[in-house]
């Protein structure tokens, strides 16, 4: 358990920050309390040193607005935001659960079952986003929560209304050659990630990495595909290579067009019924 953070953050008002959940390069997320929703909340509060800075702030209000108007269970609830030079943050239902990074650390690699009732809940919420119009833009293990009521997506930092700019530039290795080339985010750059993502359930490693993101970007773009049973070969069926090669080919006229077609794809790829998933 990370320790009360009470005296080392800056007061917020209306609210008692209790606990570290997470933290990267422009804000903290606490847990916190909220006198005047009674609630437990998951705070996002900008560094101070990013609160002064307009175009933070105005990010930061862009995610609220997005996760709001995707209006979907699968991604957190926003209760509150407030956007100041000495306070910017978001206040959001706090999820009671494991991020797949965390839960892949401690088990190594899913049994193809759950892979397949993690990935199908993740394309439920990309349907989700993409039918209210977004893309997420930064899709991968840390960005996903499993919860007792299935997956939850979160942290719409990068995503943007699709054909727009994305906010921020996304996780290299988690990015399709077209994400690369790109200014202007595409649902097909979410379909990738979500493939990738279910690479990295099955066989415990990352589908492309590096050092350096150029490097990783090269392998993205010019490198040669390594094949899930080529890794993991007595646990998963050969007709899931296929599904990964479709996924992530370099053209996204190939790919799979939309989070459902790839969902029913990798359903009958693995053999496993939808009768038999949980939380989809």
């Amino acid at each position: 358990m990370m320790p009360s953070v009470r005296s080392a953050t800056p007061s917020v008002s209306c609210y008692t920050l209790a606990q570290v959940l997470g933290r990267g390069g422009s804000a903290t997320v606490y847990r916190a309390s909220s006198r005047e929703l009674r609630r437990s909340v998951a705070l996002k509060l900008l560094h101070p040193g990013m609160a002064v800075h307009r175009a933070a702030r105005q990010r930061l209000a862009k995610e609220a607005a997005i996760a709001r108007g995707i209006g979907s269970r699968r991604v957190p609830m926003v209760f509150d935001t407030q956007s100041a030079r000495d306070t910017s943050f978001i206040a959001m239902e706090q999820l009671r659960g494991v991020t797949l990074r965390q839960h892949l650390a401690r088990c190594g690699r899913l049994d193809l079952k759950h892979t397949i009732e993690v990935i199908v809940g993740l394309c439920r919420a990309v349907e989700d986003v993409h039918r209210a119009g977004y893309v997420h833009g930064d899709i991968k293990p840390d960005n996903l929560v499993l919860t007792g009521e299935g997956v939850r997506l979160i942290d719409f930092g990068a995503a943007a209304e699709r054909g727009a700019a994305p906010a921020a530039f996304g996780t290299p290795r988690y990015m399709g050659p077209d994400r690369f080339r790109s200014t202007r985010l595409q649902p097909s750059h979410d379909l990738w990630s979500v493939a990738v993502v279910a690479f990295e359930c099955l066989t415990g490693v990352a589908a492309f990495s590096g050092s350096l993101p150029a490097q990783v970007a090269a392998q993205v773009q010019y490198g040669a595909r390594i094949a899930p049973t080529a890794l993991v070969p007595a646990t998963i069926p050969a007709d899931l290579d296929r599904w990964f090669t479709r996924a992530t080919s370099r053209d996204p006229r190939q790919r799979f067009a939309t989070a459902r077609e790839l969902s029913d794809a990798l359903v009958e790829a693995s053999g496993v019924s939808e009768l038999q998933l949980a939380h989809a």
